[in-house]
């Protein structure tokens, strides 16, 4: 069995998978790419975790607020860049969709009476 961690100031990496109730080596297995070791010395900041770590710690702990962390805390100049580069991106990509099905309506291409009965359907069964 393992030890309870008695360290005061565990970061955030620690607190997540201590609140999974896993062990380092119990989480190795759950991440599936990072050994043991890794995790501790992400844990005791002796190394900065990768963003594709903490992706896949986030999805694993069920943590998606640990991304923010990293983006906010940790997170290299180049992998920020990089990040607001993506999510640009895609705002621009989810704007011209949404103006694009908007046409599709306007133009007549898509049934609008089809179209709010569908709506309907899925408004009713997401409240149920």
């Amino acid at each position: 069995m393992a030890r309870a961690s008695t360290k005061e100031n565990k970061n955030i990496y620690q607190q997540l998978r201590e609140e999974q109730k896993w062990s380092r080596d119990k989480a190795s297995q759950e991440l599936g790419t990072i050994p043991p070791e890794r995790i501790e010395r992400i844990e005791s900041g002796r190394f900065n975790a990768h963003p594709d770590e903490v992706v896949l710690m986030a999805e694993k702990y069920k943590a998606p607020q640990l991304c923010n962390y990293y983006c906010a805390n940790e997170c290299e100049i180049d992998d920020f860049i990089g990040i607001q580069d993506n999510l640009e991106k895609i705002s621009l990509t989810v704007e011209a969709l949404r103006l694009w099905s908007e046409k599709m309506l306007a133009d007549g291409k898509i049934d609008l009476d089809a179209y709010k009965e569908a709506k309907k359907r899925k408004q009713d069964v997401e409240v149920h």
